[in-house]
């Protein structure tokens, strides 16, 4: 039985998340888009994270940024964040958390031969993280992304090789 209960959340999770792409194209043309993906992969039909952060490493030209951020404490009361886009936008804009990994900017850890591991570790721990994890991946024009949460033991192992496909998304998305 719990089998069966563990396969429909599965098959749950993988339809939210395979909507998203069609969603991105509903919104295209809005700057932060990776906001609404983040949302999405933050969902408790998604990965449910009570935190995640998305940045960005560019070296060429020097530059780590945060580019959004999704705290579940930060409630926005939204039900569909895609249909109530600009409320969302609205929200995100003066979201705390988001405000505060959109203020992060730095010099480039892949340019200055910073540990990707150490440095974002570093990172996490100042934003309060509680048990941090990160994945990252390359990017077009040699940029990488860079996706920090909360890792709940769990579920979440099962579908680590999911949200490691899904996070390349952010690669789709405007990072202004």
């Amino acid at each position: 039985m719990k089998q069966m209960c563990d396969l429909n959340k599965h098959n749950q999770i993988l339809r939210h998340l395979s909507e998203i792409p069609g969603r991105m194209i509903s919104i295209h043309g809005r700057e932060n888009v990776a906001a609404f993906v983040l949302s999405d992969l933050c969902h408790e039909n998604g990965f449910n994270l009570t935190r995640a952060a998305f940045f960005v490493d560019n070296p060429d030209f020097d530059c780590f940024k945060g580019i959004a951020g999704v705290h579940k404490g930060d409630s926005h009361g939204i039900s569909n964040v895609w249909q109530d886009a600009d409320q969302y936008s609205s929200y995100m804009i003066s979201s705390p958390f988001n405000k505060l990994i959109r203020s992060i900017e730095q010099k480039s850890m892949a340019r200055n031969g910073h540990d990707e591991k150490e440095a974002v570790h570093k990172i996490a721990h100042e934003l309060n993280f509680v048990q941090p994890k990160h994945y990252s991946w390359r990017m077009k024009h040699d940029n990488k992304g860079i996706f920090v949460f909360d890792h709940v033991h769990g579920e979440l192992e099962e579908l680590a090789e999911h949200m490691q496909n899904c996070i390349h998304l952010f690669s789709f998305c405007p990072i202004g």
